[in-house]
């Protein structure tokens, strides 16, 4: 089922061209990666989509229903979650409380307690159990991205919107996240599209790839397809370096 439909979107900001003309599909149950060099347009591209910022011209459908215009809460409760480059959790709160945010929105028919009960599994799954009642100030860096997963689960999603989720974290961490990442995509029956500079990390999990480069999709395709497009390694790398490959 096609689950993401961009159809030529495009977004400006002082007259520069963050986007132009994107147009992709993510079907649902895959993990899609999103890549591009620094400024290339991914994470205004995931601005667009969970409704922070309007795009200037184009189409933004999910599960056939056009949501380019939608307020952010609303394109939450169809199903929408993501996670943020930069992780701010409310630090004086304990990882509990964190999640019972989200979860008093997206879970405000059920009682208090059925809330906490939920909240606890969704730290246990992302493997933050036994600090359930730390401040969220005093995590690590690891230990705050699973929270933030934590907290877009908690919104119920069908697609979710991974920001680099993996950046900053050393091999041995990068790989728990890979396994995290697969885990919680079989057991939440999850849609992931994800932004992310690691490349081990998006080659290894991802069904397709998508590149953008200065506002325009330059090549989708397998990651074995991406990896040896000459296109890809250009904006990566510069023309002498795919002139030569």
């Amino acid at each position: 089922m096609l689950l993401l439909e961009l159809n030529e979107v495009s977004k400006s900001f002082g007259g520069v061209k963050a986007l132009e003309n994107v147009t992709a599909e993510v079907q649902e149950g895959e993990i899609v990666g999103l890549i591009g060099p620094n400024g290339a347009g991914k994470t205004t591209l995931f601005n667009v989509i969970a409704g922070v910022i309007k795009c200037d011209r184009g189409k933004v459908k999910f599960a056939g229903k056009d949501i380019t215009k939608y307020p952010t809460h609303k394109i939450s409760t169809l199903g929408i979650g993501r996670t943020f480059q930069i992780v701010r959790p409310f630090a004086t709160m304990s990882c509990l409380e964190n999640v019972l945010v989200a979860l008093s929105i997206s879970e405000k028919s059920r009682s208090k307690n059925e809330r906490i009960e939920k909240a606890q599994e969704l730290l246990e799954t992302v493997g933050l159990a036994e600090k359930e009642q730390t401040p969220a100030g005093n995590l690590n860096l690891i230990d705050k991205k699973r929270l933030e997963l934590a907290r877009a689960l908690a919104t119920n999603p069908r697609l979710l919107l991974l920001d680099e989720v993996i950046g900053g974290l050393n091999s041995y961490e990068v790989g728990e996240a890979i396994a995290l990442i697969d885990k919680l995509r079989k057991n939440f029956k999850l849609t992931i599209l994800w932004i992310e500079h690691v490349m081990k990390a998006i080659m290894q999990l991802s069904d397709r790839i998508l590149v953008l480069d200065q506002g325009k999709l330059i090549c989708e395709g397998t990651p074995e397809e991406v990896s040896h497009d000459a296109r890809v390694i250009r904006a990566y790398l510069g023309d002498s370096s795919a002139s030569s490959s």
